[in-house]
């Protein structure tokens, strides 16, 4: 839930130095959105109690749409697996505020096409009644990208935090292995 809203547009210039002679590109126009969440969650188990499911996905096509002048980003995700709660099909699609072109302080990664994700959601309503058919990451902060171990050294895959604010219970990354099991969240 987004208390406040505030769009911020800038002009940037980069300089990219090539030995002894200096090129510029044209100026780029970014954009900046920026929201502030009404409650940050402290724990896995105050997350879990806000939200309807709890699911690992796989990010397929987004597209952005316009939600009263504010852009977001909809992504079809594939349920690979439900962990806890119930979603109404294999295949969800994902709300979240900007897109990928955005600079995006105060809101969590946009999820990003062919790579997995554990998700904490809860549907998106505008209004208590209204059943929009899509679900936001419970508080922007529901959200770890799955990274593979690199080949060799020895480490686990595991779940890296991607949303906004502090990780709950200040776990920055999971075990991919504690993960189907919910043992994080003990």
């Amino acid at each position: 839930m987004i208390r406040k809203l505030m769009l911020v547009t800038s002009a940037t210039a980069a300089i990219l130095l090539g030995g002894c002679s200096a090129a510029t590109q044209p100026a780029r126009k970014t954009t900046e959105l920026s929201g502030s969440r009404v409650k940050d969650y402290a724990t896995f188990a105050a997350l879990k109690k806000e939200s309807s499911a709890i699911v690992r996905v796989s990010a397929g096509d987004s597209r952005v749409d316009d939600l009263n002048g504010v852009p977001v980003t909809v992504t079809t995700v594939t349920v690979l697996r439900a962990l806890s709660g119930a979603v109404p099909s294999n295949k969800l699609a994902v709300q979240q505020m900007g897109d990928a072109s955005m600079s995006l302080p105060d809101s969590s990664s946009i999820l990003l096409k062919g790579r997995e994700y554990l998700l904490f959601v809860t549907p998106f309503r505008l209004t208590p009644s209204d059943d929009t058919g899509r679900f936001i990451v419970t508080g922007d902060q529901g959200i770890y990208l799955r990274n593979e171990a690199a080949p060799g050294q020895g480490a686990r895959a595991q779940f890296v935090f991607a949303g906004a604010g502090q990780a709950p219970s200040q776990a920055m990354s999971l075990p991919a292995a504690d993960v189907d099991s919910l043992r994080f969240m003990r």
